[in-house]
């Protein structure tokens, strides 16, 4: 009798339990459910090696605009088309200026000091900041565009010697972008062979591996602190140390009257702000992490972007020569190329624009919802992380013939003369959030492709055959390793 009363008790126990369980649980979902106004979408989603792909093909089920989740738990909305894209970012820009930022990064750096991932009043100081230490050091003038010529020189003269050997154009291109950063940030070039600045490169090269977009750890950040990303770490306290040894260089030799670069300017900048009682924004405890963003993003965009261009116009030779007869009858061979000579140059000016729509450098750009905001028929919430899928913008077929064909001609008007601007076209962010350095990147792009079309003939080695163009998606989106020959017109 005792057995079964206690049996009872035991059944009875347990279904209090599972009972109290199964509150918790309803309790758990009602609590992190996701809004009713926000759009549909799959209830458990985690990226894999294609994130930019899979969310793509996402939006063919559930809508140009949806959410993704873990459970209940929402990660965020993403906006695939390019009437949403621009009624959220430039449209509503304003509410949308926020960056939110991934749990990784946070434990990677510290926040403060960053042009890409600071919001409010401390980003608008810094973006202000920004902009005009890049028109000082001639971003969008002919003092510039004579430096970035003279790196391209260099650039070719270093080809040159390859002797038409197959060569992996990553290195290549990767010092002479990164050199412009150098000389607008530490008021410098480097030689090609100097080895720290190859180790410079090569640590940043191996970090974008690392830690990926789609990385576990964006979801769990406390494994950045295990034996994995040992390298990542290792990699990362030396290139802070580099940037902390040129800022205490520019400390020893400071002259308010000589800006030599971007560091001078910051210096610049903090004892303004203490002469002026300003609220301090610029600060050393900071300032590494300011010239961190400008290099790193300085660096790998445009490099990717002509490596991805120099890949297509590999496969599809006709391309290289309708630009190299444009350079030939608008340049010659006797002067370097011109940003004024981009008007006569429409094809050229097509394919660079091919080259940012087909492989953009960032296939998603990250912000948050500052306040309740509606886009479409939805209302996303404050706080919410919003993901610009500019890769989906950039190959809706909706908006574009054969979207994953590179083909130029979509931006000539149809008798080929002139270049015509498609406003579906997003190539480096949108609205309060464009990127900086834009202007930077078209110079960068336009000038390093026209030299090096102007001097070679580029094709793939007879034994390369088909090289892979889908690439590998890190924090940006980066070719795989390809080779090409270079023979001299």
């Amino acid at each position: 009798m005792a057995e079964a009363s206690f049996s009872i008790i035991q059944n009875v126990l347990s279904l209090q339990t599972a009972l109290v369980g199964l509150i918790a649980f309803l309790v758990a979902l009602w609590y992190f459910r996701r809004p009713k106004c926000l759009p549909p979408g799959p209830w458990f989603f985690f990226p894999g090696k294609k994130a930019h792909l899979e969310m793509t093909e996402l939006s063919r089920q559930f809508g140009k605009i949806y959410s993704i989740g873990v459970g209940p738990i929402l990660v965020g909305v993403v906006i695939n088309d390019a009437e949403s894209f621009r009624e959220a970012f430039i449209t509503k820009g304003e509410q949308f200026i926020d960056r939110n930022i991934p749990p990784l990064i946070k434990w990677i750096a510290p926040i403060e000091g960053s042009f890409l991932f600071e919001n409010g009043t401390l980003y608008k100081e810094r973006r202000r900041f920004g902009m005009h230490a890049f028109r000082a050091f001639g971003v969008g003038q002919r003092s510039l565009e004579a430096r970035i010529n003279e790196e391209a020189r260099h650039l070719c003269d270093l080809l040159d010697q390859q002797d038409e050997e197959a060569i992996n154009p990553i290195p290549f291109f990767s010092k002479a972008v990164s050199n412009i950063i150098c000389s607008i940030s530490f008021g410098r070039r480097y030689d090609y062979t100097d080895p720290e600045f190859n180790a410079l490169l090569g640590r940043f090269r191996e970090n974008e591996g690392l830690i990926t977009f789609q990385s576990f750890a964006n979801f769990l950040p406390f494994l950045y602190k295990l034996p994995m990303y040992d390298q990542h770490r290792e990699n990362f306290r030396k290139t802070r140390a580099f940037i902390e040894g040129m800022i205490e260089e520019h400390k020893n030799t400071f002259d308010r009257s000589d800006m030599r670069d971007i560091i001078d300017m910051y210096l610049d900048e903090m004892q303004r702000q203490k002469e002026e009682g300003a609220s301090i924004v610029f600060n050393e405890r900071s300032m590494w992490r300011s010239i961190l963003d400008l290099f790193g993003a300085g660096s790998d965009t445009s490099t990717n972007t002509l490596l991805w261009g120099l890949l297509f116009i590999c496969y599809d030779p006709p391309i290289q020569s309708k630009i190299q007869a444009e350079l030939d009858r608008v340049i010659g061979t006797e002067r370097p190329p011109s940003m004024k000579d981009r008007a006569e140059l429409p094809y050229t000016t097509a394919t660079i624009a091919e080259m940012l729509r087909v492989r953009p450098a960032a296939p998603m750009t990250l912000r948050g919802a500052c306040s309740d905001v509606k886009v479409g028929d939805y209302i996303i919430p404050k706080g919410t992380t919003v993901f610009g899928n500019i890769w989906a913008v950039n190959h809706d077929p909706e908006l574009w013939d054969d979207p994953d064909k590179f083909n130029p001609e979509r931006f000539l008007s149809e008798d080929g003369k002139e270049y015509v601007h498609n406003p579906n076209l997003v190539t480096f962010g949108a609205g309060r959030r464009i990127c900086l350095g834009k202007q930077l990147a078209e110079m960068e792009l336009f000038l390093f492709l026209t030299n090096l079309l102007q001097r070679f003939s580029v094709s793939f080695p007879p034994d390369q055959l088909n090289p892979d163009t889908e690439g590998i998606l890190g924090m940006g989106h980066n070719p795989r390793p390809y080779k090409v020959c270079l023979k001299q017109r």
